[in-house]
């Protein structure tokens, strides 16, 4: 089973990666492969990318059919800003 891993919102810090890093290791420990967003760890401040950008990751997600569940592991001040950018046919019929 794979799960996507987004983060659509706040990116994490350099030092915050070390707790993804755990959550990898505790996904695979159950059979899980996690397929990582490209934009998770933060470039400046709190952003790990443009809003654009987290969108077409996100969407990435969507369109890989080995992947079952998306789960989100960004915080939640800017996710908004992806919404005007989602496919949303896509995603209503990707069954995730």
């Amino acid at each position: 089973m794979k799960i996507g891993l987004s983060a659509c919102s706040n990116g994490h810090s350099e030092e915050a990666a070390a707790q993804t890093e755990e959550l990898v290791k505790v996904l695979d420990s159950f059979g899980i492969e996690p397929v990582l967003a490209g934009h998770y760890i933060a470039k400046t401040d709190e952003f790990s990318a443009s809003d654009k950008n987290r969108t077409a990751e996100l969407m990435k997600l969507y369109g890989d059919e080995e992947i079952e569940i998306i789960c989100d592991i960004s915080g939640g001040d800017l996710a908004n800003g992806v919404i005007k950018y989602l496919e949303f046919d896509v995603i209503a019929n990707s069954g995730k």
